[in-house]
């Protein structure tokens, strides 16, 4: 299943490796991921995600919580992932 959006990035340089969709792995399941927005913050999240980011946008940021966050299946994680991307922006208003 896929919804799909290629878009110029919100955050970071306009540049080719920062446009979206971003596409990961993980396992057997592959996501791609679009935002149109902005995670307050982002940069700070990057740090304490450390790691590798092969972007410089706040897309990414989703893309790897979603693959470090604990779930039974990909639409578990995802859902945590919003659920605390979500009220990580309400306090951030």
């Amino acid at each position: 299943m896929a919804i799909g959006q290629v878009r110029y990035p919100t955050a970071g340089e306009a540049t080719e490796r920062n446009s979206q969709p971003i596409v990961g792995s993980f396992k057997k399941e592959k996501i791609a991921v679009v935002h149109n927005g902005h995670i307050p913050r982002y940069r700070q999240l990057m740090e304490e995600l450390g790691g590798l980011f092969q972007t410089e946008t706040d897309t990414e940021v989703i893309l790897q919580m979603i693959a470090r966050t604990e779930g039974s299946d990909l639409l578990e994680k995802t859902e945590k992932t919003l659920s605390f991307l979500a009220g990580r922006q309400l306090s951030a208003s």
